[in-house]
């Protein structure tokens, strides 16, 4: 009598319950059995299918598969961690469940109702994930607003016995308390719509909701000081005001949960601070325009000329006047001397010291002499006194 080889491979048939598959893993549970076509079961981690014991069959079924990969995937690394949880095993056998008969789908040709049945498992999960990392983004934001409240408070007391008669602290302490309740009211208000990750990101959840908070007790804070600072005016609900120089309590933990609700108020208000605009004011004596500079006279030139003329009329210097009329008559009798530059105008500055050494000059030149040349503070002053004392001697001589 001859007995049977060992059986090497691992079929269909083998796939039971508390026996090992041919990865070594315990089999759990064996959802759908089809002999020698599939099986699919669930050892310690996820669903798995055993395929039909013809190898030919074996790779059409894999291929019809393999668009089902990446769904699966997503929806092994959603479930992980549930399936050893007391809290959400039965949770997780659930998906499993709906997992295995969206793969015997595949098994039996329905490919897209397959791929229907995975991704609608896969947004659940989600769906439950985003719910629980809710939960837990609510849960922290009101611990830490506890918290927060409870230090305001004592380090309210201690403020007031250490600095009782300072008027900033115990307001200050009362506006970011307010600004606390008004950012979890905030939060309280929008959660079902604010973008929450999956409990599966809890640090970046709590880290969240702790900096929602931190941001509306610092705003509040903010926006009181820029109040007693008659920053701003005060804050309008209806037809009344909350601000002044003296805020009531009432009024300032109000001020401090608008400031805290509101968390784009004082971020806005802080965008909007700018310098404000300084007019560089124009040196004394005129225009700093063309080569001139300030503590300098202007150079000559005709806007100079024009405003050294304007000047010397308002002097009315006599002894000018009469170096003006000789300069004019010395021009219109052809002297080439004169005629071929413009007739410079007097000097800007005449008083009677110059007055006196131009008259100076004149008698000199009467007598024969060499008339002295006119000390003036700019060099186009004495230029202009020269001029004006030739054009008398040679009047005088023709």
């Amino acid at each position: 009598m001859t007995q049977a080889a060992p059986r090497t491979e691992f079929s269909v048939r083998d796939i039971k319950k508390g026996a090992t598959d041919s990865a070594g893993g315990l089999i759990t549970k064996v959802f759908f059995k089809v002999r020698c076509e599939y099986a699919v079961y669930q050892n310690d981690g996820m669903v798995i299918v055993q395929f039909a014991d013809d190898p030919t069959k074996a790779d059409k079924q894999r291929l019809a598969m393999s668009h089902l990969n990446a769904v699966r995937t997503q929806i092994d690394g959603l479930i992980d961690g549930w399936r050893k949880s007391d809290q959400f095993k039965e949770k997780a056998a659930t998906f499993d469940a709906r997992v295995a008969a969206a793969l015997q789908y595949s098994l039996e040709g329905d490919a897209d109702g397959a791929l229907t049945a995975l991704n609608g498992v896969r947004n659940d999960v989600l769906a439950e994930r985003i719910s629980w990392g809710r939960f837990e983004y609510l849960i922290a934001a009101s611990v830490f607003s506890a918290f927060v409240v409870g230090c305001i408070i004592a380090v309210a007391f201690g403020v007031s016995k250490i600095w009782p008669k300072d008027p900033l602290p115990v307001p200050l302490c009362l506006a970011v308390m307010g600004g606390v309740v008004g950012a979890f009211f905030s939060i309280s208000l929008a959660i079902t719509n604010r973008t929450v990750l999956t409990n599966l990101n809890r640090r970046d959840n709590y880290a969240d909701a702790i900096l929602r908070i931190t941001i509306g007790l610092i705003a509040a804070g903010v926006l009181l000081i820029q109040i007693r600072a008659k920053l701003v005016s005060g804050i309008q609900i209806g037809g009344q005001i909350l601000g002044g120089d003296n805020p009531s309590r009432e009024a300032i933990v109000m001020i401090g949960f608008i400031g805290g609700f509101l968390e784009r108020l004082v971020p806005d208000m802080l965008a909007k601070v700018g310098i404000a605009d300084t007019k560089i004011p124009e040196p004394v004596g005129g225009s700093t325009s063309g080569n001139s500079s300030p503590g300098k006279p202007p150079a000559g030139g005709p806007t100079s000329t024009a405003q050294t003329a304007k000047q010397d009329d308002t002097d009315g210097s006599a002894d000018n006047a009469t170096v003006a009329a000789s300069s004019t008559a010395t021009s219109s009798s052809g002297d080439a001397s004169t005629s071929s530059s413009p007739t410079p105008a007097p000097a800007a500055d005449t008083s009677a010291p110059q007055s006196a050494a131009e008259a100076s000059n004149t008698a000199a030149a009467a007598s024969g002499g060499t008339p002295q040349p006119s000390q003036g503070p700019t060099s186009s002053s004495s230029e202009q006194g020269l001029d004006g004392v030739g054009a008398v001697q040679s009047n005088q001589q023709r």
